[in-house]
C-alpha cells in the first residue's frame, strides 16, 4: 500500500536525518553517509503524496498551476535539490521535524488504533 511506503520514507527521513546529526560532531565521513539516505527517504514520500494527489503527470498549464502552488511539491523540489548537491548542516531539519510528527501520527493512528 502507498501509505505504508510513504510511512516508511519518513522513518527512513527521521532516522537517517537524526544519525547524520548525532554523527555529524565526530567527523564529516561518518556523518556524511546519512545525508544523502536522509533525503532519499524525504524523496519516496512526497513522490507518493504528489502522485496520489495529483495522478500521472499531464501536458496542459491547469496541471502545471496545481503543482506550482503545492507545498508537497515544493517540499519535493527541494528535498531533490539538496539531494543532488553536497550536504549542508541546515537543510535537513525541516524534513526531520515533518518526518516526525508523521511518524507519530502513523503509529497512533493506524499501527495503534484506537
Amino acid at each position: 500500500e502507498a501509505q505504508f511506503y510513504w510511512w516508511l520514507g519518513h522513518v527512513t527521513m527521521l532516522t537517517c536525518g537524526t544519525l547524520y546529526y548525532a554523527k555529524r560532531p565526530f567527523g564529516w565521513e561518518a556523518a556524511n553517509w546519512f545525508y544523502p539516505k536522509a533525503l532519499l527517504g524525504a524523496l519516496i514520500s512526497y513522490a507518493i503524496v504528489v502522485y496520489k494527489t495529483y495522478g500521472p503527470p499531464q501536458a496542459n498549464l491547469a496541471f502545471a498551476h496545481r503543482l506550482i502552488v503545492d507545498e508537497n511539491v515544493e517540499y519535493l523540489v527541494l528535498a531533490a535539490y539538496w539531494y543532488m548537491n553536497r550536504p549542508i548542516l541546515v537543510t535537513l531539519v525541516p524534513f526531520v521535524v515533518f518526518s516526525l510528527f508523521h511518524v507519530i501520527t502513523y503509529i497512533r493512528s493506524v499501527l495503534i488504533p484506537t
